[in-house]
Order: C-alpha cells, then structure tokens, then sequence
C-alpha cells in the first residue's frame, strides 16, 4: 500500500501532538502596547526555546520520507494487530508500511537463511519478549540493535505518560526492547464449554486427568512461546520438571505451531482443550457467529506478572529512519490505543484505556511466581523448558 503524499510541516506538528498551540497564537490578531513601557517590557521577553527533540525529529522524519517504506514484523496474525499497525499509514502517508504476520515457529530461521544469503529484508520486529530473549530468538542470535538515541519524541519519553516511568519498559539490559504492555496475570488455557464442565479444569492437575488423553490440542513447547512460556510458569510454581512430559508425553495431545489452526480446531469442536491462541485471534470467528462456546481458564500455576510485548529495531535494517519514525509513533498514545483495541491488551501508557480488564494488573493480584515474564531470567527458564520438552518429544 504505498502512497505518495507527503506531510507538510502543519500536518507535521498536528501528527506528533506538538504545535497546536503554536498555530493558535500564530492566527490571534496582533495587538500593540498600551505604552512605550510595556513595549519595552514585550520587547525584553525571550521566545519559548524549542524543544531539542523536534530539531532532531523533523531530520529523522526527512530521512525516512527518503527512504520511503518501513517493513515491519509482527509475531501476532489477525486482523486487529494488522489494522492497529496500518494507522501508521494514515499518520505518516509519505512512507509505504509493508507489514508481514508470521509466527516465531517460521520467520526465526527464515530471517537466519537470509541473513546467511546477505538479505537484511526487515526493520522493526513486534514480538513477546519470551520469543524473542530466548534461545533461537532473534535478540540470542545477535539481530537486535541496542534503541540508544532511537526513541526521541517527548511525548513518548515523558515518564508521567507511562506506568512505573518511561525507562521501565527497557526490561533487557541490552536495551533491545521496549516493552508497551501493562499485563498482571495470562490465560494461556482454553476449554470448549460443550465438551468441559465448568468445574472440570482448574489446575495443572486437571489436566492430567486420564479423561482429557488425546482430546487435547497444544503449542508446541519446543518452538512456540504460546508451549514454553505457560509451561515455564508451571514448572516453577509446582517445582517439578516432570510436568512437561506428563503433559505433553502421558496425555497424547496433539501438537501444532499454527495458531490459527489451533483456534479454528477448537471452534470446529475438535479438541476439549488447548494452548496456542489468544482472543484476538477469534475475532473473525466471532464475526461469523461462532466461537461462543470457548472461553479461557486461569489455571491455579499458571498467573503471573508480565512484562508483554516489545518492539525491537532489527540491526542492519534496510530503513534505518523509517523504523525509527515508526517506532517513536507506535509507542505515542493514538497508537498504543490502536494497538489496545486490535490486540485486545493493555498498554503501559496512564493515558490508553484497557483494551482487556481481565488481564489489567490488580493491587491485591498473587502470582504463582517470583519472576516476571519476558525478563532476562524468565528467558533463561524457558530455554530449560526447550530443553526438557526436546528431550521429551524426541
């Protein structure tokens, strides 16, 4: 979808929040001095200084309008994802977005034999921080480029426009991530209400009940974060590594890395249970009507705090400029509520309504464990559930 239009400077400082003020007092009638004193007093008074940031903004948008696409990765199929990153289209005309939705099961090792070929196809990665900190994950395989001096505009760095400050949201300590999402517990288990009672399921012990024995449909936990990270939560609220093969081994599920073949299973009634998906990605079931007998169930191990989604500048980009205009606007309010809505999730952001209240952080909420998913140490704890399920699965 490429347009050609370009952003006039008014068009300019409408788009990035700043300016209106300035247009305002710009079209106000002059009014002179009531005397030769106050003229002296007018005359003695200093402009406001403008904003460093805008100098160093408006090149950087220069830049990317010369460079004229910006080629985006997003880890999350569907509609709503798409839709919340096309408003940067509409934002910034004079740059062609091309957006591609694959999971990290396929773009991982598609962007390892490019990179082998010398292509450096992509700018910007949209991905759960578990997927991309773990092992196989783009930051581990060195794609990532540390967002030092990326993200400039003040109405993104301002800390009073983020839950816990601005710099909390560099969760890494490369800095390769800034994490937007504002989440307090995940349901990473679905049930097809046709098929289990409302009191069936509500622990890890549930599941191992010899009734669920192949009626089961999962992520794979070798490749997908939607297998590893809910298993990573298990494990280490029941401390017991077992779990991974009584599961995944004893119970016969089926396993798949297509989300969407996950989702569309469990809405065919073909399974009583599953992993793989989100709500969003039953938006356009629920269009057609169906999907109604599916809900998500909270797991007593499986809640925890969550450092969500971030967004990453993959190093080499072929845009440089236009990755980092786009980054500086994905992260300003009009896009995180975009994105709230199409992802159905909850950003950092004081300033965006929730997207999705049962996922919304409460004062009182108890999780099951210390660590907070996507940080350094919750990686290095699902690249030990790889290893178990590898070991498992063989």
């Amino acid at each position: 979808m490429r347009m050609s239009h370009e952003i006039n400077r008014r068009d300019f400082l409408r788009t990035t929040g700043v300016g209106a003020g300035l247009l305002s007092v710009a079209c106000q009638p002059a009014a002179g001095p009531a005397n030769p004193s106050q003229q002296a007093t007018a005359g003695a008074e200093s402009p406001a200084k403008r904003p460093a940031w805008e100098d160093d903004w408006e090149k950087m948008l220069a830049a990317a309008k010369q460079e004229g696409t910006v080629v985006v990765l997003s880890n999350f199929p569907g509609p709503g994802y798409r839709r919340a990153i096309e408003g940067f289209q509409a934002a910034f005309p004079g740059i062609a977005l091309e957006f591609s939705a694959m999971t990290s099961a396929v773009y991982q090792p598609k962007m390892v034999a490019e990179r082998q070929a010398g292509v450096y196809a992509w700018d910007v990665a949209i991905n759960p921080a578990t997927s991309t900190l773990a092992a196989g994950g783009v930051g581990a395989l060195g794609f990532l480029q540390p967002l030092d001096n990326v993200i400039i505009r003040g109405d993104v760095t301002d800390d009073a426009a983020w839950f816990d400050g601005y710099n909390a949201g560099f969760g890494d300590s490369h800095r390769w991530g800034y994490y937007f999402e504002y989440l307090g517990a995940r349901m990473f288990f679905w049930i097809n209400t046709d098929m289990v009672g409302p009191d069936e399921v509500h622990s890890v012990k549930d599941l191992l009940n010899p009734k669920w024995k192949g009626r089961m449909l999962l992520a794979d936990p070798r490749s997908s974060g939607y297998g590893f990270t809910p298993f990573t939560i298990i494990r280490l609220s029941l401390k017991d590594d077992s779990i991974v093969r009584q599961v995944y081994v004893d119970q016969a599920p089926a396993i798949s890395r297509d989300t969407r073949q996950i989702a569309e299973s469990m809405v065919r009634g073909r399974y009583a249970i599953a992993t793989g998906f989100f709500e969003s990605d039953l938006a356009e079931f629920k269009s057609q009507g169906l999907a109604g007998n599916l809900k998500t169930i909270p797991l007593n191990e499986c809640l925890a705090g969550n450092m969500g989604t971030g967004i990453y500048l993959i190093d080499r980009a072929p845009h440089p400029n236009a990755a980092k205009v786009f980054m500086n606007w994905f992260l300003s309010k009009d896009a995180q509520a975009g994105w709230a809505v199409g992802a159905i999730t909850n950003s950092r952001r004081k300033d965006v309504s929730p997207g999705d209240l049962s996922t919304y952080p409460q004062p009182d909420q108890k999780y099951s464990i210390g660590l907070r998913v996507g940080t350094e140490a919750f990686s290095r704890e699902t690249d030990r559930t790889r290893a178990i399920a590898m070991e498992a699965l063989k």
